[in-house]
């Protein structure tokens, strides 16, 4: 689900989120930014990012050549705007997180 569509189905307005957390590189976490940078214009949004969130990703099918995996571009990232925060420790969430496939969990249960 794009990450405005969350946003909509949430009552949240894009301009009201502080920070954004991608867990790992896979573009299917990352293609929703694109309409977040169109809506916000500029905002310098902090982006927290794992320094592995870089790695080259492949899909190996047994019998076919591997499959590159698309990976998210920094200078693009940075070029619309977000500000880029790659650490490696473990993140502190906030008690309540919206998860990806438009479910609401409390921190007891992450």
């Amino acid at each position: 689900m794009a990450l405005l569509q969350i946003c909509i189905r949430f009552d949240i307005s894009p301009k009201d989120i502080e920070t954004i957390v991608l867990s790992h590189g896979h573009f299917d976490h990352t293609t929703g930014l694109d309409g977040l940078a169109r809506a916000l214009g500029r905002a310098n949004l902090p982006v927290m990012i794992h320094p592995d969130f870089w790695n080259r990703r492949r899909i190996v099918i047994p019998g076919r050549d591997p499959f590159e995996i698309p990976t998210t571009s920094k200078s693009a990232l940075q070029g619309v705007g977000f500000e880029v925060i790659e650490e490696r420790p473990a993140l502190i969430l906030a008690r309540q997180c919206a998860a990806c496939d438009g479910g609401s969990r409390s921190d007891d249960s992450i």
